[in-house]
């Protein structure tokens, strides 16, 4: 699972950077909600679960880019230094 997590997580945050930067609130919405699963199983539901929350559940009226753009931004912060600490814990894991 930490494997599938550092394989995908860069791929979905450059993917949702992308749809940020096109303002296309589908794509945004389907990776946040399937990025829900890989971030509690690797214990980061407490710090961005809320952020892909609103990113995926804010309403077509209420669609912003500024606001999911704040939600993004933590969430990739959050994601890029747990990817630094999972590579460092791997790397020192001798089978």
């Amino acid at each position: 699972m930490i494997d599938i997590f550092l394989e995908q997580t860069p791929l979905d945050l450059k993917s949702i950077e992308e749809a940020v930067y096109k303002s296309d609130f589908e794509i945004v919405k389907s990776i946040a909600h399937r990025m829900k699963s890989s971030i509690r199983f690797v214990g980061l539901a407490d710090r961005i679960e809320n952020d892909l929350d609103a990113m995926e559940n804010t309403p077509v009226e209420n669609r912003n880019i500024e606001f999911i753009k704040v939600h993004f931004d933590n969430v990739k912060s959050v994601c890029e230094k747990a990817m630094e600490e999972l590579t460092e814990y791997k790397s020192s894991i001798t089978v």
